[in-house]
């Protein structure tokens, strides 16, 4: 298995002793964990464009391929309405309850072309099977209107499983400080909802997710899960789960264009920021020992250099999600997030996805005033990389990483690997269940080969993606074929 900056999926149909061989590093399987169904998924503040759905079944031929690029995501799980909307959604007009005041307007949420409300999350989910993580408003609105909101969706079919309280409530916004003042304030609403929502009449069976905080950044999330977990309303309280959003930087010198010299550290960057991670959900469950840790946002987040769109952010962003793969108490990761072009998107839903027009605050690999950069509604690089990952998880029950111990390594430490990769079965003995895929990142400058027979492989089909140079702005090129045999 070759080629460098590279990312590559195996579909392998057979349960008997491997036939292939091949010079290259061997792998050993490591403690293999559960995985739900919905364990990954999208954002879906996006879901709505203009006069259509995302996956919604439209009589216009130009939108066929819309549809088709939605469902090949295989996406398990749709939070809704996803992003900084939350604080501020109106669930019955698919729009802002203060119309825009905070925060500031998406253009897909214009009522004059198309509001986002639970009736459009239907059409889009009756394509996609995808379960809902319901992120309810908590600053704007009241624990009764959410209630009635949470009801009309139960109405349409929805299962109401995982509830979200609110949405970065440690943020700088004027709105989310007014509102609670300190982690303990937000408690005591917490512990009045969650009572409410438990209640025989509503929804006894969901489970309930307060908004904790990765402790890097803002000072307002430094020792937020503490203060929060700790305070009157909450230490003595059953908690299900805790949400973190999940958004490491490059950790690249700022200015210019990521290049290829610059990929060991950015890769190192994500295996360091990863353990961030995991120190932060040791210490929530040092305090909530049971809390399962929903991720329902992440993604690159790199203000300073120009990377966004790139294959690197794609290499960096699937790093990133089969990292958390490895902390069992993840049981949720949603994406952030559908179509908002190379910024963050699977989809360019505009021409000019890779343009500075698109991408805000970010650095952008055009400057060219709304030209043509892009296919739309084909995939960007992220999503190309993302569809393996989605494909490869699509209907299994267990995982485990596969170690290729002598494999070269990142920096000093010899647990970052430029070799990743994890092993995906329908049942817990994953190096023989009847039906198993493999997912393999190359995130060295040089072609490397491993031995498949870790897979226990005989026949099945490989995709791979990669491309020479982390700075393309596309996605990668693509091989198709089976696996070799001696």
């Amino acid at each position: 298995m070759s080629r460098h900056f590279m990312i590559a999926i195996l579909l392998i149909t057979s349960s008997v002793s491997s036939l292939f061989s091949q010079t290259g590093y061997t792998g050993s399987i490591g403690t293999v964990r559960d995985l739900p169904n919905d364990w990954w998924g999208l954002n879906a503040h996006d879901i709505t464009h203009d006069d259509f759905e995302l996956g919604a079944d439209v009589s216009n031929p130009a939108l066929h391929s819309i549809i088709d690029n939605w469902k090949k995501t295989k996406t398990g799980t749709l939070r809704y309405p996803g992003d900084g909307d939350v604080n501020d959604w109106d669930w019955l007009t698919g729009y802002y309850l203060t119309h825009g005041l905070y925060p500031p307007v998406h253009g897909q949420f214009d009522l004059d072309l198309h509001a986002n409300t639970y009736f459009d999350l239907r059409r889009v989910t009756n394509t996609m099977g995808a379960k809902i993580t319901f992120a309810l408003n908590p600053l704007s609105s009241n624990i009764n209107y959410q209630l009635a909101g949470l009801k009309l969706a139960q109405s349409l079919r929805f299962d109401i499983n995982r509830i979200e309280l609110g949405e970065e409530l440690f943020g700088k916004s004027p709105l989310n400080q007014n509102s609670f003042e300190t982690a303990a304030e937000y408690g005591t609403l917490c512990s009045d909802w969650i009572d409410e929502l438990h209640s025989a009449n509503n929804f006894p069976l969901a489970k309930i997710a307060v908004v904790g905080a990765a402790t890097a950044g803002d000072v307002r999330k430094i020792g937020w899960n503490v203060d929060l977990l700790t305070s009157p309303a909450l230490e003595n309280k059953n908690i299900d789960a805790v949400t973190i959003h999940f958004y490491p930087d490059s950790g690249l010198e700022p200015g210019g264009t990521v290049t290829t010299d610059e990929m060991p550290t950015l890769f190192d960057n994500c295996y360091d920021e990863a353990e961030c991670l995991e120190a932060d959900i040791a210490q929530i469950q040092k305090i909530k020992p049971a809390t399962e840790i929903w991720i329902t946002e992440y993604n690159l987040a790199e203000k300073s250099k120009v990377i966004h769109g790139s294959w690197a952010h794609a290499l960096f962003t699937t790093l990133q999600t089969m990292l958390m793969m490895q902390e069992e108490n993840i049981t949720h990761a949603t994406l952030q997030n559908a179509s908002s072009d190379g910024v963050r998107g699977l989809l360019f839903e505009r021409l000019d996805g890779l343009d500075k027009k698109a991408y805000g605050n970010f650095p952008a690999p055009h400057d060219c005033s709304g030209c043509t950069t892009n296919v739309q509604w084909d995939y960007t690089a992220l999503g190309n990389s993302m569809r393996l990952f989605a494909t490869a998880i699509r209907g299994m029950t267990n995982a485990a990483p596969v170690d290729f111990v002598a494999a070269p390594y990142f920096g000093d430490d010899p647990n970052h690997k430029k070799i990743y990769a994890w092993i995906f079965a329908d049942n817990s003995d994953v190096a023989n269940a009847t039906t198993r895929n493999a997912i393999i990142l190359n995130l060295d400058e040089i072609e490397q080969y491993v031995d498949l027979s870790v897979f226990n492989v005989t026949d099945g089909q490989f995709e791979q993606l990669f491309n020479y140079g982390p700075a393309v702005f596309a996605g990668g090129s693509a091989v198709y074929g089976a696996i070799p045999a001696d």
